[in-house]
Formats: C-alpha cells, sequence, structure tokens
C-alpha cells in the first residue's frame, strides 16, 4: 500500500517543500485553501539515492475586481464591500466577505460565482466566470453620487458638531413610515459636516437636522441625487 505525503500550498506559486524519505510508493497531495479549496494530487515511486523533483499544478484562477463611481474617476474607492457566492451553493451560508483591495487580484478555485458589491448604499450583483490558469478582470460601474453638507445658524457661522445630528433616509421611507410613527432606517448620520466621501445611490432622500440632546427636529430638506452628482448641500437652521 502506499504511503501518503500531503503538501499544501496557501500561495499562488511553486512552493519548494523538500522532503527526505525511504524508497516506497507514496502519494503526494498539493491542496490551496483559498476561496474554495482545489487540490492536485500524484502518484510516485522513490527509488534509494534517487533525487526527484515533483511539479503539481493547482488547478486555480485568478480574479481581480475594479469598480468605478460613475461619473468620477475613482478607481481606489477604500470602502467597498465585497462578497462572493458560489453559483453552484445550496445555501446563502455560503456567501463569503472578500477582503481585497479594488483592483488587486485573488486567487479562487475555477467555477461560476455570484458577486456582490456594496459602496455606501449602492448595491449590485453580477455574475463571474473563473477558468483555471486565467487572470479574469472584471470592471463595473457604480450608479451614484457624492454629496457632503454644512449646517449653519447662519452665512457665517456653522454649529459646532456635538450640537446636533445630520440623518439621511429614503425619501420612501421617511415619509411612507417615520410620518405614521414607524422606525425608519437612516441610510447615514454624522455631525453637522457630512464628509466628501459620503456616497449616495442615485434616487431621492430627506436630510433631517436634529438637536440630539433634547432629539429635538431643527430642519428637513428633500435632496435628489443623480448618477454621477457631486453636491454640497448648505442649510441654514431657521432662527
Amino acid at each position: 500500500m502506499a504511503k501518503s505525503l500531503s503538501v499544501t500550498s496557501r500561495a499562488y506559486k511553486r512552493t519548494g517543500t523538500k522532503f527526505t524519505l525511504p524508497a516506497g510508493s507514496y502519494v503526494v497531495k498539493a491542496s490551496y485553501y483559498g476561496f474554495g479549496k482545489v487540490e492536485a494530487i500524484r502518484d510516485i515511486n522513490i527509488v534509494a539515492g534517487e533525487n526527484r523533483e515533483i511539479n503539481l499544478g493547482l488547478p486555480i484562477g485568478m480574479f481581480k475586481p475594479k469598480a468605478l463611481l460613475s461619473g468620477n474617476n475613482l478607481q481606489h474607492i477604500r470602502n467597498i464591500s465585497w462578497s462572493i457566492i458560489s453559483k453552484n451553493s445550496i445555501s446563502n451560508n455560503d456567501n463569503r466577505k472578500l477582503n481585497l483591495d479594488n483592483d488587486k487580484p485573488i486567487a479562487m478555485a475555477p467555477g461560476d460565482y455570484i458577486l456582490n458589491t456594496h459602496l455606501g448604499n449602492i448595491k449590485q450583483h453580477s455574475h463571474v466566470r473563473i477558468r483555471h490558469g486565467e487572470m479574469t478582470s472584471h470592471s463595473l460601474i457604480l450608479r451614484g453620487g457624492i454629496v457632503s453638507a454644512r449646517v449653519w445658524h447662519d452665512r457665517n457661522k456653522t454649529l459646532p458638531e456635538n450640537q446636533l445630528s445630520v440623518s439621511i433616509y429614503t425619501h420612501a421611507d421617511y415619509y411612507q413610515k417615520k410620518v405614521k410613527g414607524k422606525y425608519v432606517p437612516k441610510v447615514y448620520q454624522s455631525g453637522n459636516i457630512l464628509s466628501a466621501s459620503t456616497i449616495l445611490a442615485e434616487g431621492n432622500y430627506v436630510l433631517q437636522v436634529t438637536e440630539p440632546i433634547h432629539h429635538k427636529k431643527l430642519l428637513t430638506k428633500d435632496i435628489e441625487v443623480n448618477d454621477g452628482d457631486k453636491k454640497i448641500i448648505q442649510l441654514v437652521l431657521p432662527e
């Protein structure tokens, strides 16, 4: 019976692993545990005094996703969230988050996948096929805009951030749920200055300013975000 020898690789490159073995028959196995497990197996015979070099090619493909926000040349958006699920999966529990940078490759087992991309409240799904020995580059355009805002007492004086809170709701949620006393999930919440990287899917929203200590609503404003927008919203509180 053959003796079993297992060589595990965790990188898409030669491992250069060396073993000193007595003469005999062996099974050499190399495994890669990236996204999906792949293996290469070979039966070998070792003769006394022989030096053998075994090359095992793992059936791995490389995947490089790249996302751009429409209307802006944003090739390296840091807050993109990626997750992927095999199309052969029988359960959404196999949906895994990918820890990778935009436009950077990752090794994966060959197969058909569904890629879920999240940026702010923008969500997009696409189909990806990974092939053995190939680099699959996948580019997608995310439709949305960049919104920034500042709240003022008047045109010359902004409020300190700890004196108020700025929240954004979808237009439909705000007017269909909030006015009826139902809980409405916020799309975004911050102090009085919304970051220039606040990215929203195209659509209609309600921006609400409140005084957080007493939960007092100070101002609401309907805003529209179009594909490719880059908006700066100035809000002046009523006296």
